[in-house]
């Protein structure tokens, strides 16, 4: 099965917010967080589940024609955008799935829910105006997963987020996840059988104290020799190059996996000139436009600091930059920042209590954020205000 799975509004054209928030929902930043892990938990599953986030349109009209347009080119079974709902009241007030052709899947779903979060079942509700609805090709459905301004409606979210996501993958895709093994890993492969057709050996005679580095590796001599020969040898195909014994293969190493706790990290923009400020680290480096960097929330005491890559799985997009502030939030969350709790922010957020250190104790954030980008890195991962992103360090240094 292959469900198109879509970000209800976009990112510059933005749907409802409870006032005040927390606990209140920001619809496009909750959406972007439910679709996100639904997308995951059923690709882990052996059910395909291409996601849609719009970051560009400036225009309802347009953010409907891009979410159209993308659903109709993606071969599916089943087509469904997810929203939140407003103007219920207090609360509890409920959940509810809207729908053109598929009433009995629309039940379904707003059942599961509604179960799911222990709030009214609102059901099935018939449209023939939505144009997400009636303009797709493959069968579709809108959720209204719950009342984004209804704080009854969001602390049950909160409390039962993970039951949601469960509740609403498995009504849609019509499985049950405990009877579906995931994904086996992938197999072992064997070593790789070096032959005379893919190993080229080198044997050189090197006199003198001469220092010869290759492809950055020191293989005779000792480091900051004067007599130096640095070489640069590119490798094309599946081949081993040799020299004097040392080894230098040209398959990059695979992508490091990204700890828990550093994925799903709500995401801000700071910096640039319309952010004017200096680096912590340095006094006299301006937070520029132009420069990949970012700030974590926890203070390096020691140089060099080590470079984060920053993904953002909405986008696909990636990148490399250089730590070059302290935030957002707070300068001493070590536990997140070095190891495995989530951000401090975010759990400060959600349960709205004071932060208890740094320059923002005794106040309750008013976000989750636990990452910070310069603009010309949130441009070059596809962020624009505000989204989630994932993150690892370059190389082993912490401190």
């Amino acid at each position: 099965m292959r469900i198109a799975l879509s970000v209800g509004h976009s990112q510059k054209v933005r749907g409802m917010r409870g006032n005040p928030v927390p606990p209140e929902c920001d619809e496009v930043d909750e959406c972007l967080k439910i679709c996100t892990d639904v997308s995951a938990l059923l690709e882990a599953h052996g059910v395909e589940c291409p996601m849609f986030f719009d970051t560009t349109s400036t225009s309802q009209s347009q953010y409907l024609a891009n979410i159209n347009n993308w659903t109709n080119q993606q071969n599916a079974d089943l087509a469904v955008s997810c929203h939140l709902n407003a103007g219920g009241g207090d609360g509890p007030v409920g959940c509810e799935v809207w729908y053109y052709t598929q009433k009995t899947l629309a039940a379904k779903v707003s059942a599961a829910m509604a179960e799911a979060l222990n709030l009214p079942d609102r059901s099935a509700k018939y449209s023939n105006s939505l144009s997400f609805l009636v303009n797709t090709n493959p069968p579709a459905i809108l959720l209204e997963c719950f009342f984004g301004d209804s704080r009854h409606d969001c602390e049950a979210y909160a409390e039962n987020y993970a039951a949601l996501v469960e509740a609403i993958a498995e009504s849609m895709a019509g499985i049950n996840l405990d009877d579906m093994p995931e994904e086996p890993p992938e197999p072992e492969q064997p070593p790789e059988v070096i032959t005379e057709d893919n190993r080229v050996e080198v044997t050189s005679n090197v006199v003198g104290d001469v220092t010869v580095i290759v492809n950055g590796t020191l293989v005779k001599g000792h480091e900051g020799g004067e007599q130096l020969v640095d070489l640069t040898i590119s490798l094309h195909g599946d081949v081993v190059l040799v020299i004097n014994g040392e080894n230098f293969h040209n398959k990059s190493p695979p992508e490091p996996e990204i700890q828990s706790n550093h994925r799903d990290i709500e995401t801000t923009v700071f910096g640039g000139s319309g952010d004017p400020n200096y680096s912590a680290y340095d006094g006299d480096k301006f937070l520029n436009d132009s420069d990949l960097y970012v700030a974590l929330p926890w203070k390096w005491r020691d140089t060099p600091r080590p470079k984060v890559k920053v993904f953002n799985r909405a986008t696909g997009l990636s990148a490399i930059a250089e730590i070059w502030d302290v935030g957002p939030w707070n300068i001493d969350d070590d536990d997140y920042v070095l190891g495995d709790e989530r951000p401090s922010a975010e759990t400060h957020y959600e349960t709205e209590q004071p932060l208890p250190t740094g320059p923002n104790a005794g106040k309750v954030p008013s976000n989750a954020a636990g990452l910070d980008l310069s603009p010309a890195l949130a441009r070059k991962v596809g962020i624009d205000g505000k989204g989630y992103c994932d993150w690892r360090f370059v190389d082993d240094r912490m401190v």
